[in-house]
């Protein structure tokens, strides 16, 4: 049995939805899974709830170290490479080897210190993303979703939605920091049948609506970590003001722009072999 240790933190739900779905998939796979979170995360009790054991590092305690996590062959990072307040900068693994789960960040020092490293967001055309949460395929609330995610964004959106409303378009506003409209704060946005998203450019929202191939309105917000203006520029349309959003969202609506296809995207089936592979073959 590979005993892996995966460190989940970070600053929003992605990392723990993400360790939830690649946990689960290690599990069926025979492979013993601790998983590194936030104490206090409203997320950790999925985790707990799915029989996944969890480590609570608070910011007093935020090191894995080789006490705290036992005997392990492979030490997991998603996706910052020394950690959300330098916990794992000269953090001593012993033998264990490195794997670094990687993203688009905006300063990707310390990579260097992993001896394997697996892309889930290459940035060139026709390579495989992924994975996306599967409750994202779901159907969608609207014709167009509205995805909030901080104060700001949150509160501009309600007034996109009350335009919308007024011109007869149906939206359905999905506030993440109200715990998405009531649900899990681990669960997605159903996003499938939708015509456009406008929200965030975070990993989800940008690779769910790729996925189910739903137009995708990007916002991006100012990250300490992650780099939502080059996943923008990549993966989705950037509108230059409201007016041109409302102006793009109206072609998109009346069916002047073309529908998108969905994009193949792996599974945490693919990712979860992806790294027993890595740590099968030689460094």
């Amino acid at each position: 049995m590979t005993r892996i240790y995966l460190h989940a933190l970070g600053g929003g739900h992605g990392h723990l939805r993400r360790a939830l779905g690649l946990s689960r998939a290690l599990r069926a796979r025979n492979a013993e899974v601790l998983v590194g979170v936030p104490a206090d995360h409203p997320g950790r009790a999925a985790l707990r709830s799915a029989g996944i054991p969890t480590l609570g590092l608070t910011r007093a305690a935020p090191r894995p170290t080789r006490a705290r996590i036992g005997p392990r062959d492979a030490f997991v990072v998603d996706a910052l490479p020394r950690g959300v307040v330098g916990e794992l900068e000269d953090l001593d693994t012993g033998s264990c080897p490195r794997v670094l789960i990687r993203r688009l960040l905006r300063n990707p020092a310390g990579t260097e210190k992993y001896s394997r490293v697996i892309d889930v967001e290459p940035v060139e055309k026709g390579r495989g993303f992924g994975p996306v949460i599967a409750p994202s395929l779901q159907p969608a609330a609207a014709e167009v979703i509205l995805v909030g995610g901080d104060p700001a964004l949150d509160a501009f959106l309600r007034r996109l939605a009350a335009r919308l409303h007024r011109a007869g378009v149906e939206a359905s506003l999905h506030c993440r920091r109200r715990g998405l409209g009531g649900t899990s704060p681990l669960e997605p946005v159903g996003l499938r049948g939708a015509r456009c998203v406008v929200g965030a450019a975070g990993y989800h929202l940008v690779h769910e609506a790729r996925a189910v191939g739903v137009h995708h309105l990007a916002l991006p917000r100012p990250r300490r970590f992650d780099d939502q203006h080059t996943r923008a520029r990549a993966f989705a349309r950037t509108p230059s003001s409201p007016e041109d959003l409302l102006r793009v969202l109206a072609e998109i609506c009346s069916g002047h722009i073309e529908p998108r296809q969905p994009e193949p995207t792996r599974s945490f089936t693919e990712l979860a072999e992806d790294l027993l592979s890595a740590l099968e073959s030689p460094r």
